[in-house]
């Protein structure tokens, strides 16, 4: 992988046409980022990424939103990801409102593999299977596309006591480990976004990079 001013402590300039998403990115949230580098001409976020395979971990966002600027570098945080013990993979719980939720189920049933379903008079929580935690993600993005004109609103939660509050149809996917965030990014099939929630100090870093020296 190509880097340009990379520091011993793995913090430099990366070649962006090396890297690999593993997510799919909102296109919406790529526009307010996109507009926001316009603005202050300055990168204060370095992403993430693993140093053997280009894989980004934290901030295909903001990477999808400097590629539409054609630079040619990126600040970027390099880890050996699959050795990285400071970080580890934590999953969202996903929570979907209808204006007729009831008029779902039905087809839930028949485009998710599930372990088991709760009803109850405000929601309904579906656990998917574990066997093949990829597919369950592939699942996930398959009814967003199908279902994006009747989805309102998606609510992401970190807690599964959180998200028994609020009202919708509630999807508690599997929990994806480090080797399969690295097997998607290789194979390019990109996860539904947020699919994985990356915890690490790594995140609390900030630097200042200028917008021109990253062409």
């Amino acid at each position: 992988m190509e880097t340009k001013n990379l520091s011993s402590v793995n913090i430099g300039l990366v070649n962006i046409s090396d890297l690999k998403q593993h997510e799919y990115a909102l296109d919406e949230h790529i526009e307010e980022l996109k507009q926001k580098i316009i603005m202050e001409k300055i990168i204060r976020k370095p992403i993430i990424a693993d140093i053997n395979t280009g894989t980004i971990i934290d901030g295909a966002h903001r990477t999808r939103a400097l590629k539409s600027l054609n630079v040619k570098y990126i600040p970027a945080i390099l880890i050996d990801y699959l050795n990285y013990n400071e970080m580890y993979v934590d999953k969202w719980i996903r929570i979907y409102y209808f204006d007729n939720q009831s008029e779902i189920i039905t087809d839930l049933k028949s485009i998710f593999c599930f372990d088991n379903i709760e009803h109850n008079h405000k929601s309904t929580k579906i656990k998917l299977c574990d066997d093949n935690k990829i597919d369950a993600y592939m699942q996930i993005n398959k009814f967003e596309n199908e279902y994006k004109e009747l989805i309102k609103g998606i609510y992401f939660s970190k807690s599964p006591l959180k998200q028994n509050k609020r009202n919708g149809i509630i999807i508690d996917p599997p929990k994806l480990d480090k080797n399969d965030v690295i097997y998607v990014a290789l194979k390019q099939m990109l996860l539904p976004p947020r699919s994985t929630r990356h915890i690490s100090l790594l995140k609390k870093i900030y630097i200042n990079f200028s917008l021109k020296d990253l062409y």
